[in-house]
């Protein structure tokens, strides 16, 4: 296992009122890891703590597995500062 850091993922497009959150939530709890989840007007914001390998995983699983409603737009990440 890498070293873990806290990153900072957003997702736009159609994800809000489809289940977006929960899937969200149900997804990284199966994987073991610890973060958040919020909606905001614009996208979806996801805070994980994991290492890179984690990262790469839960982003791919996210894109084949988005709710059918749904329709992402995009996926960004930033490594959030030290705390």
């Amino acid at each position: 296992m890498g070293e873990r850091n806290t990153y900072i993922i957003t997702v736009s497009g159609l994800v809000q009122g489809v289940g977006f959150r929960p899937f969200i939530y149900r997804l990284a709890k199966e994987a073991g890891l610890e973060g958040w989840v919020l909606n905001t007007n614009e996208n979806v914001r996801i805070g994980l703590l994991t290492d890179q390998a984690g990262l790469d995983r839960f982003i791919d699983q996210v894109w084949q597995q988005a709710p059918p409603a749904s329709e992402i737009g995009a996926i960004s990440v930033e490594m959030a500062p030290p705390e």
